[in-house]
């Protein structure tokens, strides 16, 4: 400690080697996200050692570690609260403006939707009429989000040949939707809803 105080960046690297999982592991308890945990528990390390000679050894360093890291915890989650807004009350009790018309929403309204389930249904049928190995290969890329290296390890294939599947999987999907019958597919999905 007296080391790191002294400004020896070996001590820091020590103390940071030495505590870094346990206070991860109990800031991912607080904010529930790897990504963010991760950011804050650097976070921490940093506030600590910028007040590193502050810090009166009256209770463990890892117990004053653990306290800073918890109050970074708290910081981050009061800035990311998410403040409400009524669309029945006005902004001010002293106006009468309504200023619900001038939110914007990116939901689809109902027509939309059904479109948008109705266009899925249609690349989900042309997908039927793929050769297996290239309906197999672009479902692992675009239902299941595998990427390139792991397609080709669950198919047990060059990763060329998974990028060559894909592209032509692509492509004749893309042939089938311009043929007529997908136009009439199309149009009879519309009529079922």
């Amino acid at each position: 400690m007296q080391s790191a105080i002294a400004g020896n960046q070996q001590a820091y690297a020590s103390l940071l080697q030495r505590h870094r999982k346990s206070i991860y592991y109990q800031v991912l308890k607080m904010v529930k996200n790897r990504n963010e945990a991760d950011d804050l528990t650097l976070e921490a390390f940093e506030k600590a050692f910028l007040h590193l000679p502050s810090y009166v050894p009256k209770s463990a360093f890892k117990t004053w570690l653990v306290r800073i890291a918890m109050n970074n915890c708290i910081d981050h989650s009061r800035k990311k609260k998410v403040t409400c807004l009524s669309l029945d009350a006005s902004m001010d009790d002293a106006q009468t403006i309504d200023f619900s018309a001038n939110l914007v929403t990116n939901a689809r309204n109902p027509e939309e939707e059904i479109i948008h389930s109705q266009r899925i249904q249609l690349v989900r049928d042309l997908m039927e009429k793929l050769n297996g190995v290239y309906r197999q290969t672009l479902r692992l890329r675009f239902y299941e989000d595998l990427s390139y290296e792991e397609i080709a390890e669950r198919l047990n294939i060059p990763i060329g040949t998974v990028k060559v599947n894909i592209f032509r999987g692509k492509k004749m999907m893309y042939e089938l939707i311009q043929q007529p019958e997908a136009a009439v597919h199309f149009d009879s999905l519309k009529q079922r809803k």
